[in-house]
């Protein structure tokens, strides 16, 4: 086949500075004509989103970022694939790029929380795009993994796989603060997915053991200090929690789980339980 190939030594766009790259022309006089571009990119993240904004223009309202406001630096190795036709349609321009990000602020994340200090390993193409690393969200250090689906074709439209220690701020942005039950520092692990239609799941493993617990109606509590531990599972609607499908608690004298279902209608602050079901408790030689 005919073609053209350019190597690029080095260059610029606005503020982004190309090391190396290439441009290749395929195809040349026949109906599968193409172009195809790869560069080593450096510089600030923001005007290299914009660049891919205007290569992949809904790329960033899909995923539900904005370029405004972006900090930090980048090194990108770019790729980007399309026919060379006079209808050129979004979807015929395939757009790869892997990315080290370093100093990342960006706001507007999840529950309309900032992340800051983000030293992240970014993958992008068009299905599909990848984040990883350690950053502070909502002021709160965090360790994550963010896969979000570009294609429209995956029923998980976005997952996030967080390790943090969490206190009451992030509780109450969860809508999962109850102080009369549980106070302090809790180290955990979460899941967290969002479906078509508005749904969300979210699932967590916690380290009880610096925390206050409390057991209301009982006369008994949980010190700091004890070790213990818990499970959940819970369910989202339009982002209001309406059930926590299962629990789990152990602590040294102390175990139940169940599950717990929340009323409609409840619009800001901690939404009122509907149903509290226990599966199973034992507290001393309590047990039922």
């Amino acid at each position: 086949s005919k073609g053209l190939n350019f190597e690029v030594y080095r260059g610029r766009v606005g503020d982004l500075t190309i090391e190396k790259g290439a441009v290749n022309f395929t195809d040349i006089g026949s109906d599968r004509e193409s172009l195809g571009i790869s560069a080593v990119i450096r510089g600030p993240v923001k005007p290299a989103l914009d660049l891919l904004a205007h290569t992949r223009p809904n790329l960033l309202r899909r995923v539900g970022l904005t370029a405004e406001g972006v900090k930090g630096t980048h090194a990108t190795h770019l790729q980007i694939d399309l026919p060379l036709i006079n209808s050129l349609r979004e979807e015929d321009i395939r757009v790869s790029s892997t990315s080290d990000i370093k100093g990342l602020a960006m706001s507007g994340i999840l529950k309309g929380k900032a992340i800051e200090n983000g030293r992240i390993a970014l993958k992008v193409n068009n299905n599909s795009l990848t984040a990883s690393g350690e950053t502070d969200y909502a002021g709160t250090p965090a360790r994550f993994k963010w896969t979000q689906d570009l294609s429209g074709q995956q029923n998980i439209t976005r997952r996030l796989d967080v390790a943090l220690t969490a206190d009451s701020r992030l509780a109450t942005l969860f809508h999962l603060d109850y102080p009369e039950i549980m106070v302090g520092s809790i180290p955990l692990t979460l899941v967290y997915e969002e479906r078509r239609g508005n749904t969300a799941t979210l699932s967590a493993e916690l380290n009880l053991t610096d925390a206050k617990f409390s057991l209301p109606g009982f006369d008994w509590k949980k010190l700091p200090g004890q070790p213990a531990k818990a499970q959940l599972a819970a369910s989202f609607t339009d982002g209001a929690i309406g059930a926590v499908d299962r629990f789990e608690i152990k602590a040294e004298n102390f175990s139940t789980s169940g599950n717990i279902s929340f009323a409609e209608g409840n619009s800001g602050g901690n939404p009122s339980i509907s149903s509290l079901r226990l599966n199973g408790f034992k507290l001393g030689s309590t047990e039922f």
